[in-house]
């Protein structure tokens, strides 16, 4: 090999090493959580980029708050609950991403940026909440809804409800 090839090789090889460790950074770890557990808890001791995966079964009424240690803008955690099920859903959670749950009643968000509710079984998803920044600095933000299933609901048929 070339005096002039070996600094170009040394070059692309320390990239791949430099891409596989930022990947390896990139990645969060995946928490595993059972029927009946605090989504809470596991969130509020989730990371950015972490992953929550519930265990199919029931979750009853569950409430997600804000994690100010979380930076605003950081990358989501995610909540994979392809076979949970819950009485009800609230979210005050910024960064995070719920996929595929199952509500009896409805899924609402009372706070959040940059959240997405995608695949989703509910009687509805409501937006209830402010819509200028309080003193706690919680508004409602960058809100994405797809892939769901939503109603009956008695009062309108199904459907959105934002206020």
């Amino acid at each position: 090999m070339s005096a002039n090839r070996l600094p170009v090789l040394l070059s692309i090889v320390a990239s791949g090493v430099a891409c596989l460790l930022m990947a390896g950074v990139a990645r969060g770890a995946t928490i595993n959580v059972s029927p009946g557990a605090n989504l809470n808890s596991a969130y509020q001791s989730a990371r950015p980029g972490d992953e929550i995966v519930l265990a199919p079964g029931g979750y009853g009424s569950q409430s997600i708050a804000k994690d100010g240690g979380k930076p605003a803008g950081s990358r989501p955690v995610v909540f994979r609950m392809r076979g949970a099920t819950f009485s009800s859903v609230e979210s005050r959670a910024n960064d995070v991403e719920y996929v595929g749950p199952t509500v009896d009643a409805n899924f609402a968000f009372y706070a959040g940026r940059n959240v997405v509710l995608r695949g989703a079984r509910a009687q509805k998803p409501y937006i209830i909440g402010p819509t200028l920044s309080g003193p706690s600095g919680d508004t409602i933000d960058n809100i994405l809804i797809a892939r769901g299933d939503f109603g009956p609901h008695s009062s309108c048929g199904g459907g959105f409800q934002i206020n």
